[in-house]
């Protein structure tokens, strides 16, 4: 059973005019025209339309670059925001990413809840990651960094970034349940459904996205365009008919203290305490 996506309806002249997907919040429409910053929309249009080639699985190439986006993507913070569930499958995706990808984080949360949302990440991968970016990493005036202003994640401030001129959108992805942070590099993106630990459907079928994922970035870590892929084959995933007990497996990780995480299988009740 394939989820309801909904369609836009409607969208500010300035944004539909460059082919964007996804209907804005009224606020990110605004931020857009008045930073203005679709001014560059053609030359990365020009970029998602070069061939991508698919190469050889023992062909030599350098890594891509996998941005990697924490609540709602990897994991599920509580109501209280004492504590996160990870999403099923975590440790079998961590392998593979950091295993054939450069890896980076980037969240809209501020530095310490970022800090506590990385619990997940053992001491090497953290070692291994090219960067680690917060809510103070997208240029927000105080007001809209206090006011938890909706955010755009524009991979020119990645590109732009001493030390990494190699990645560009040729081979550059960002996996993040948002589709609206993502507009200016719309090709560039994978959008998996977010993870929600309270969900209904997620405690009756389990969650299986980042097995999807790992499928998808097999085929995209051979390409030599990315965006031009992506246009192409976009990631598309569907609720699983039947899953096993492991898609239901988590962990839970508490924001207090230096707890051990502990294994939850939401095949039963979790304490109310947690949720």
């Amino acid at each position: 059973m394939r989820p309801t996506v909904k369609k836009p309806k409607r969208l500010c002249s300035a944004v539909r005019s460059h082919h964007f997907l996804y209907q804005l919040p009224e606020e990110l429409q605004r931020r857009l025209i008045a930073t203005k910053s679709t001014t560059y929309t053609s030359a990365y249009l020009d970029q998602v339309n070069k061939t991508s080639l698919t190469l050889d699985s023992d062909a030599k190439r350098k890594k891509q670059l996998l941005i990697l986006d924490l609540n709602g993507t990897l994991l599920s913070r509580t109501n209280r925001r004492g504590g996160m569930y990870v999403r099923p499958h975590l440790d079998s995706f961590l392998d593979y990413i950091f295993t054939h990808f450069r890896v980076m984080v980037w969240s809209s949360a501020q530095k310490t809840s970022v800090k506590h949302m990385m619990k997940f990440f053992t001491a090497q991968q953290i070692s291994q990651m090219v960067l680690t970016w917060d809510r103070s990493n997208f240029g927000l005036s105080k007001k809209d960094f206090n006011n938890k202003a909706a955010t755009i994640k524009d991979l020119n401030k990645v590109w732009q970034k001493k030390g990494l001129h190699y990645f560009d959108a040729s081979n550059t992805v960002i996996l993040d349940d948002s589709p609206s942070k993502c507009v200016l590099q719309p090709f560039n993106s994978i959008h998996l459904p977010t993870f929600d630990h309270r969900d209904p459907q997620f405690l009756q079928h389990g969650d299986q996205a980042l097995l999807s994922v790992m499928e998808y970035l097999e085929r995209i870590e051979r390409q030599t365009n990315i965006p031009n892929f992506v246009r192409k084959v976009p990631f598309s995933w569907t609720i699983p008919l039947k899953s096993n007990s492991v898609d239901r497996m988590s962990r839970y990780y508490s924001f207090k203290g230096v707890d051990e995480p502990l294994e939850c299988d939401f095949a039963v009740p979790q304490p109310t305490s947690r949720i």
